[in-house]
Parts: structure tokens; C-alpha cells; sequence
């Protein structure tokens, strides 16, 4: 199991370097106990597209400082299960702001 997670956080690790865009990767482990005694562990794999298009800006016209954009994504586990996700996130101008 150890192994598994230092594998995880190298590949983790890696793949931040070379993200790109607006394509979202993500990989977990749950009901992962840390002694040993569960045997019910599940990896979750997920895939996120965040969509460049702003619904609403929040600020003032010049310098907006909020957008919230749409998203959709799919999620796969371990245990059979499937999730088509889909919502708004939040993106914030701050940084280029200062």
C-alpha cells in the first residue's frame, strides 16, 4: 500500500509540471487506513473540462475580479461507480491585479 501511494504522489508530482490548459486529471484512494486493517480501498479517477466562457463577471467593469466559468467531468471508481459532474467554478484575477 505504501508503494502504491509514493507511486501516486511521483506521478502527482510529475503531471503538474506539464498541465496545460483547462483539462483538470486527478487520481485518489478511499478507505485507505494507514495499519493495515482495511480491505475495502477504492481509486477514484476523475477528468474535469473547465470551459473558457465567463457566465458572470464580479467586479468593477475596468478590473474585474471574479469570473465564474462552467465545468463538466466525469469520475470513475474502483468500486463500479460513475459520476457525470458538471457546475461553475470560481476563477479570481487577484494576482494580476498587484
Amino acid at each position: 500500500m505504501f508503494r502504491i501511494l509514493i507511486f501516486l504522489f511521483i506521478i502527482l508530482k510529475i503531471s503538474t509540471g506539464f498541465s496545460q490548459g483547462y483539462d483538470v486529471f486527478g487520481i485518489g484512494i478511499y478507505d485507505a487506513k494507514f495499519d493495515g486493517s482495511s480491505s475495502n480501498n477504492a481509486i477514484d479517477v476523475r477528468y474535469e473540462r473547465r470551459f473558457d466562457n465567463t457566465i458572470i463577471d464580479i467586479g468593477p467593469e475596468q478590473d474585474n475580479f471574479f469570473y465564474l466559468k462552467p465545468f463538466a467531468g466525469i469520475e470513475l471508481t474502483s468500486d463500479s461507480a460513475f459520476y457525470l459532474n458538471g457546475g461553475i467554478y470560481l476563477e479570481d484575477n487577484i494576482g494580476d491585479l498587484m
